[in-house]
């Protein structure tokens, strides 16, 4: 029984990592780099700092 809620435990895990990663954060040099990164509309991923940010066009 235990191994088998182990298992179900592990699954949940490698089933919503894929799902954090998707929507985590992008780590960039330049703008190129943010290509990927989805803003909402009227917004453009720009490289601030490291890290890919969503800023008003």
């Amino acid at each position: 029984m235990t191994k088998i809620l182990k298992f179900v435990y592990d699954m949940i895990i490698y089933l919503f990592i894929p799902m954090v990663i998707i929507n985590g954060i992008y780590m960039c040099e330049n703008d190129k780099d943010c290509r990927k990164f989805r803003c909402d509309p009227f917004e453009v991923a720009r490289c601030i700092g490291i890290m890919c940010q969503c800023v008003e066009s």
